[in-house]
């Protein structure tokens, strides 16, 4: 990267000599009638350029010069995190029994965790209101919203069969 960074510069210092030297002041008298103007024989094609002797010292100045000025550009701003909070609450049959093992999961930040034997869960989500979804083989999925005020207990009902199967 350093190389490159040295090379550009040079190419960025000759560019600058050539345009400098290839720029003409222009006659003060360039308002002129056309027919004032008498035909100039016209120079030689041949043009001498000079290049100045630049010095490594001189080209490691200009890197450190341009790094320089992207070090002391102003940072983007930081993004703020969200604020998290727990949501708790129990996972229970229709026989008020608890479930250990459904799966809770929180759809707007993919978070899950499974219950404990007591059918309690506890997971971290961002402050504010979030959809649950809640479900364990053989019963009923279900979705609530819930926010970090109060526990939310949840029912799970057995899914339903098909009836008239073939």
């Amino acid at each position: 990267m350093t190389v490159f960074l040295r090379v550009s510069s040079l190419f960025c210092l000759l560019f600058s000599v050539f345009a400098a030297q290839a720029q003409t002041p222009a006659p003060s008298n360039s308002a002129l009638i056309a027919a004032q103007v008498e035909p100039q024989p016209t120079p030689p094609a041949t043009y001498k350029f000079e290049l100045p002797v630049t010095t490594a010292a001189e080209v490691n100045i200009a890197v450190v010069d341009s790094a320089l000025t992207a070090i002391n550009e102003p940072a983007p701003a930081p993004v703020a995190a969200p604020v998290m909070v727990t949501l708790t609450g129990k996972v229970l049959t229709e026989q008020n029994k608890p479930l250990a093992g459904a799966i809770v999961f929180i759809k707007e930040t993919s978070a899950i965790v499974s219950t404990d034997a007591k059918g309690e869960y506890r997971l971290q989500a961002p402050k504010g209101v979030n959809t649950l979804i809640v479900s364990y083989a053989g019963y009923g999925e279900q979705r609530f919203r819930a926010s970090d005020f109060l526990p939310a207990t949840v029912y799970l009902l057995p899914a339903d069969k098909k009836k008239g199967g073939k």
